[in-house]
């Protein structure tokens, strides 16, 4: 059996050594603070009416793809000269994914999110939205928890925005009377972030309606 053989570096080479282990360390760093980043409670790209109050904790950030549902009704009242059918917004149906691909949660009307993991839930109330920067989303919103259920990932949620959507508007097709009671899946995608903490939408005053979930 052959005996290992030790190397000692010299001088010059132990100097080599240091410099990759210093620069190793270095990107490590480097690393560590763009995950820490990309997890930031705030987000810039996010406007500030939409933001948690400060001392939020961002808990989780999940992608999700789906419907929005909606109905074509007969409206209450119609205005003046305008027609009194309007394609209703029944509620969502998503799946959420995380980072890994893997489903995370279902989210449906309420409006509910509900962890695929531990089976814990999360209502949302909508509180201020925000128009989304691209043509034909459905608008970013901020919500407050309006209840739980469970115990697991979800049930100390305070806050959950919803950014980033493409698609999910209401039909362009005629809501007529003909057409009462009909059904449209309006495909959308959006992020779905859930927050925690003390009180994560306190500055927030007023509530918005309208635009989905």
């Amino acid at each position: 059996m052959k005996s290992a053989i030790r190397v000692i570096p010299t001088d010059s080479s132990l100097l080599v050594m240091l410099a990759v282990s210093s620069i190793a360390v270095a990107s490590s760093a480097c690393a560590s603070g763009q995950l820490r980043d990309a997890t930031a409670t705030v987000d810039t790209a996010v406007p500030e009416k939409l933001q948690p109050s400060s001392g939020a904790t961002l808990l989780m950030r999940l992608h999700a793809e789906g419907a929005q549902i909606y109905v074509c009704k007969e409206t209450a009242h119609a205005e003046a000269g305008g027609s009194k059918y309007a394609w209703v917004l029944q509620g969502p149906k998503a799946h959420l994914y995380d980072q890994s691909g893997h489903l995370a949660a279902t989210h449906f009307a309420g409006p509910t999110w509900k962890s695929a993991a531990d089976g814990s839930a999360v209502v949302g109330k909508k509180i201020q939205d925000s128009p989304a920067p691209v043509a034909g989303a459905i608008p970013w919103l901020l919500l407050k928890t309006a209840s739980t259920t469970g115990q697991g990932e979800f049930s100390s949620v305070v806050a959950i925005q919803r950014v980033a959507t493409e698609g999910g508007t209401a039909p362009t097709e005629e809501c007529a009377a003909s057409a009462l009671g009909t059904e449209r899946a309006v495909s959308y995608k959006a992020e779905y972030k859930f927050f925690g903490g003390g009180a994560a939408v306190a500055k927030k005053t007023g509530e918005a309606t309208g635009g989905g979930w």
